[in-house]
């Protein structure tokens, strides 16, 4: 499907990545008469930016949370057969005594929670940023509620 408009190809990133593996796979999983062009995150992004530019079909190996989804309109492709995987959590792990030792830190914690679009717009301001502490103080200032949540 629409092989010749995308030229049988999907943009990639470095060689020996999780996801660049696993587009390898949904390739042989779905019967794809596409390759996969490994190159550098960096270039990828180039590569995305300049299509939407120019108004020409791409397909690229991108994940979430990332800046590039507040900077885009991307969608994900459907995936039945999970080729690329499900969608994972970052969990934390701490030493026994930490919770009796440091509770407001064990309840921030416990109790912080981003959603797709909040991660991803806070990425994409810190990726604009030239300076990281005052965009990340402003971030919070603009979220004082969903912060305020995070530390009950």
């Amino acid at each position: 499907m629409h092989e010749d408009q995308f030229k049988h190809q999907i943009m990639g990133i470095e060689k020996g990545a999780g996801i660049t593996a696993a587009v390898d796979q949904a390739i042989k999983d779905y019967d794809l008469n596409y390759r996969q062009v490994n190159s550098s995150t960096v270039a990828m992004i180039t590569e995305l930016q300049n299509a939407i530019k120019e108004k020409r079909w791409i397909v690229v190996a991108a994940w979430q949370p990332h800046w590039m989804f507040g900077k885009m309109k991307l969608k994900f492709l459907e995936d039945s057969r999970e080729s690329l995987g499900t969608a994972e959590q970052i969990k934390i792990f701490t030493r026994k005594e930490f919770p009796a030792d440091q509770p407001e830190l064990t309840r921030f914690f416990s109790q912080i929670h981003f959603d797709v679009a909040t991660m991803s717009n806070l990425l994409m301001k810190m990726q604009e940023s030239k300076d990281k502490e005052a965009t990340a103080k402003q971030w919070v200032a603009d979220n004082r509620s969903l912060v305020a949540s995070w530390l009950k």
